[in-house]
Parts: C-alpha cells; structure tokens; sequence
C-alpha cells in the first residue's frame, strides 16, 4: 500500500530526471515588427520636403470715403465694401497725363504725371503720387501722399495720413503740416508735427520745425531744423 506522502516524494523525483528542452536563437532572424528588409531593386527613402515659408498679404489701410471710418483689407483690393456704411467703395488706379478737372474718387491709387496739370477738382484717393502740377486743385484727400522731383503742390488744400518727399524733390511749406508718418529722401522745408514715426533718408534734409516722438536718421541724411521731442510733443 503507497500513502500520500510517498506518491508525492516519487513524483518529485521523478520530474529531477527529466531534461529541461534547450532554446537557441535562430541563425535565420526575422525582420523586426514593421520594418522592411531593403531590397536590390528598392529606390533609397527620400527624406522630406520642406515646406517653404508663406507670403504674408499686402496689407491696405482703408478710409471710407463716405463715412470717414478707417478698416484694414489684406490682400488685392477687389470689391471693397464699408463694414459701417456698407458702401461699395470704388477700386480703380488713375494715372493723369495731361489736364485733369474732373473728379476723382478711389481708395486705389492716383498718379499725376510730370506734364499734367490738375485744377478746380477734388481727388480723394488711398494714394497719391504727384510729379506734376496739383498747385490749383480744389482739395485732396489721401492716405498717403507722395512728392516727387518736379511737383507742384499746395499743401494748405491737401489732407493726408502720411507724407513722403521723394529723391531729389525740393519743397517749401509756409503751412504748419501734420501727418501721422513722415519719410524723406529730398529736401523739406516746412514747420511739421509728426505723431507716429519720421525717417530722413540718405541724401534727405529736413529744415524748419520738427515735432514729434520718433525721429530717425540714417547715414546721409540731416537736419537744421528747430527739434521738440517726446511724448505728446505732437500737436494732434
């Protein structure tokens, strides 16, 4: 008769005698999980393309020319609409050659060319360029006006945001001017207060009366102009 205990002590002996199976690795691995093997006839992975940087849209500064109210457009002007009057507003550039007494109303652009002669008009425009004679217009509004070599301007009739005086032009102002931005790459004359930031260029000159709280000039340009600067120095 076997008891209890002696089957238990036989099995173990038992199981001391029989061989463990012995593992080895094989000589003929797998690929890993999701990797492929390259092959003779497989094209090198190409490492990505960068993506170059995107152009950021020209921004526009607009000025309602039925309601006064200013809005920015970025991009191509293309029917523009007031977002307070809901006025659709008018795109077109105008370039004038020769005698002009008509009016013109845009928040494109108008260019007075050297030969033309504007009188007994208004022009109301986002920009002006003028190389030409603007001396007898009824008035102009703009929001940024720019005199060339050669213009004639009187700027007692004209209202603008930002003032520039173009390469070689030569002005004299009897009329205090004021403007939010001013640049400079001719000669200026005149009593100006200036609100946002003034640049005289290489080759510029400022003389009179300057006010303002930015004020820069780069190598070439200069100043002979009486000089109040600072916060709130600007006459608004």
């Amino acid at each position: 008769m076997i008891d209890g205990l002696t089957s238990v002590r036989a099995v173990r002996r038992t199981g001391k005698n029989i061989a463990e199976p012995r593992t080895r690795s094989s000589a003929n691995k797998l690929p890993g999980a999701g990797k492929k093997k390259a092959g003779a006839g497989d094209s090198p992975v190409k490492p990505a393309k960068r993506i170059g940087k995107t152009a950021v849209p020209v921004r526009h500064d607009i000025t309602c020319y039925e309601c006064g109210y200013g809005f920015p457009i970025h991009g191509r002007l293309h029917k523009v609409i007031c977002p307070k009057c809901h006025e659709a507003l008018i795109v077109d550039d105008h370039c004038i050659e020769d005698r002009c007494t008509y009016d013109i109303t845009t928040i494109g652009a108008i260019e007075v060319g050297p030969k033309a002669v504007v009188s007994d008009c208004r022009l109301i425009a986002g920009a002006v360029k003028v190389a030409g004679n603007i001396k007898d217009v009824t008035a102009i509004t703009c929001e940024n006006l720019t005199l060339l070599e050669g213009a004639k301007c009187n700027i007692a009739k004209v209202t603008t945001k930002n003032l520039s005086v173009g390469k070689n032009g030569k002005f004299t102002f009897t009329k205090r001017i004021t403007c939010k931005n001013l640049d400079i790459e001719g000669n200026l004359k005149a009593k100006i207060d200036v609100n946002g930031e003034a640049t005289i260029r290489p080759g510029g000159i400022l003389r009179g009366e300057f006010r303002g709280e930015k004020l820069t000039i780069e190598d070439g340009g200069a100043l002979s102009a009486k000089l109040v600067l600072g916060a709130g120095t600007s006459r608004r």
